[in-house]
């Protein structure tokens, strides 16, 4: 595995869809099938953190959001894996990818490297969370998510970033897989206390499968745990 700050080679990226052996139409399919979850997670921590920047915004008032946000983003480092490394990964998340699509169950174990590495080498991943998110397995539960996210959807910020780390607990609590902010660190400095209060309340797997589009594919989810250094997800048919 090597680990560097560098972007992956386009090419050689793209290079990495020959292994499926499907046709183009199916390899299509089952390689957006295999990172499709954890797409949709990136997608939408970015997206519930975009949420929080403009609450955070209106909390603290216009001039003291300035002071905690960044003209320039931070380094986010990528994960390249071996190409026989990134083959069996790809294997492992193109199975779970389509045991979604067809609704049936099936578990998936991935490290945070591992993920980092899905992030950095599949092209659509890296085009969307590229150099905006890295994962990194605090301790059994516990995930912390460093993220760089430009602010310029929000008037006023053209040109700003969020440079925060945000630390979520996921588990499983009754038979029901729960994920909640933990901890929020902007541009070096904790949230206060009443800000994050109100984001600690929120599940976020019940608010992503809120999302009409694939909010499907995480009510499918029935067991989450991060223990022993892996991210286990387990799902049920619907």
């Amino acid at each position: 595995m090597v680990i560097d700050n560098q972007s992956p080679d386009p090419a050689r990226a793209q290079s990495y869809s020959q292994y499926s052996g499907a046709s183009p139409q199916t390899k299509e399919k089952k390689k957006g099938c295999g990172c499709f979850l954890w797409g949709c997670a990136a997608m939408l921590v970015l997206s519930f953190m975009m949420a929080g920047c403009s609450g955070l915004i209106g909390y603290l008032g216009y001039q003291s959001a300035l002071e905690i946000t960044s003209t320039e983003p931070v380094e986010i480092k990528a994960v390249i894996l071996e190409e026989e490394e990134w083959e069996e990964l790809q294997g492992r998340m193109r199975e779970f990818g389509v045991a979604l699509e067809e609704n049936t169950a099936a578990e998936l174990s991935i490290t945070a490297n591992e993920l980092n590495a899905a992030i950095a080498m599949e092209p659509r991943l890296n085009s969307e969370f590229g150099k905006k998110v890295y994962f990194k397995i605090l301790e059994d539960n516990l995930v912390e998510i460093q993220t760089s996210v430009p602010l310029s959807a929000i008037p006023g910020f053209d040109g700003r970033f969020f440079n925060g780390t945000v630390t979520v607990e996921a588990q499983t609590q009754g038979g029901r897989p729960e994920v909640f902010i933990r901890n929020l660190i902007v541009d070096g400095d904790t949230v206060a206390e009443a800000f994050k209060e109100g984001l600690a309340s929120t599940d976020l797997i019940q608010e992503f499968s809120k999302n009409r589009d694939f909010g499907k594919y995480f009510k499918q989810i029935e067991k989450i745990e991060v223990k022993d250094g892996k991210i286990r997800v387990s799902t049920k048919k619907q």
